[in-house]
This record gives structure tokens, sequence and C-alpha cells, in this order.
């Protein structure tokens, strides 16, 4: 546990079937860690601010304010750019992840194509993520 609270996953995804599926699959994987999301683009950092992730995962394809624009804020506040970016979309175009990489993103995922895929990729999530990884803090 980071700072004596549980871990903290912030998903920025505009479709509620995504949503519940990534919800489903964490609890399938029995990740030890609260979930938060956030539909609008033009709201995540604020939902950023007032859940305090410690991994965002964000989709690119979203209304209003894109996956793009919302890593290239987070990355130029000062507080925030340590936060790990973990990109989770649908694209597999070599220059959107290409992109996404020199705009500090921590990893890229292609969205599975099958329920067993998606399970067992987010069950390897949470593995690397909460078990693996060392995250930073941040206020």
């Amino acid at each position: 546990m980071l700072q004596g609270r549980r871990k903290r996953l912030l998903l920025v995804e505009d479709n509620p079937g995504d949503v519940r599926l990534f919800f489903e699959a964490l609890k399938a994987a029995e990740c030890d860690a609260d979930f938060f999301s956030c539909a609008e683009g033009d709201r995540a950092m604020e939902s950023v601010r007032s859940c305090a992730p410690d991994v965002v995962v964000l989709d690119l394809n979203l209304p209003a304010v894109s996956g793009h624009e919302i890593l290239a804020q987070l990355k130029a506040d000062e507080t925030l750019r340590v936060l790990p970016v973990v990109i989770w979309s649908s694209t597999c175009a070599t220059d959107e992840i290409k992109r996404t990489y020199l705009s500090g993103a921590s990893c890229f995922v292609s969205k599975p194509l099958t329920l067993d895929e998606t399970f067992e990729s987010v069950r390897e999530f949470c593995r690397i993520w909460f078990l693996r990884a060392s995250l930073p803090t941040w206020p």
C-alpha cells in the first residue's frame, strides 16, 4: 500500500460497456484497489485531482477533450507528471502508439478483442502496476 492507503485506479473511458467490463475484470482478478471512472475527457483533470489515483488508465478516443490532450495536460502539470498513465485504446496504429510514448505515456495497451483476453489483460495490469511496480507518491 502507498502511504498507508489502498491503491487507486482511475479509468478515463466514455464507453459504459468498456467501463463495466474493466471493473468486472478487476473484481475477477481480485485486484486490491479502489476503482474510479470518468466518462468525459473535459472532466478528467478534475477527476485526477479529486480521487488522487496511483495509476490512470486512459482511452484516447474521448468526446470533447481527447486522451492525447489529457495526457499532455497531465505531463505539463508539475505535480501530476509523475503519475503513471497507461493508454487503453482500441487503436493499434503504430504512429498513435509512438505519439503517446513521446508524450509521456507509461504504457500502451490495445484493448483486447475477446472477453477472455480482456480479463487476462486486466489481471496482468494488476500484477504489474499494483504488485510489481514501485509507484510514485504525489500530493
